[in-house]
């Protein structure tokens, strides 16, 4: 999947640092920031040599349903603060600042 449009221009020549929006702030979400810094990978990574891989397709027969419960958990988990932060906006951020 291809990395989404970044939400900021350049960092350019600023006094202290940092980086110039690209787009309003009530056009960017929370996690249009995170894809752009981190990409679409799950922050979960699993380490469980029967459940990944290739080894994991000759364990499980390439059945995701096999997959452990802690794994499944974590991904929920994953998809559910995705999508907490799809529905904040950094306007909504800022204005808690403010």
């Amino acid at each position: 999947m291809a990395r989404p449009a970044t939400p900021w221009a350049s960092s350019g020549s600023r006094p202290r640092g940092g980086f110039r929006l690209a787009r309003d702030p009530d056009s960017i979400t929370l996690l249009d920031v995170v894809l752009a810094i981190e990409g679409n990978e799950s922050l979960f990574r699993c380490t469980e040599i029967r459940q990944c891989g290739k080894i994991a397709e000759l364990h499980t027969g390439g059945n995701d349903a096999a997959a452990c419960a802690v794994k499944r958990a974590m991904y929920r988990a994953d998809l559910a603060w995705r999508e907490a932060l799809a529905t904040q906006k950094l306007s909504d951020v800022r204005r808690e600042l403010d």
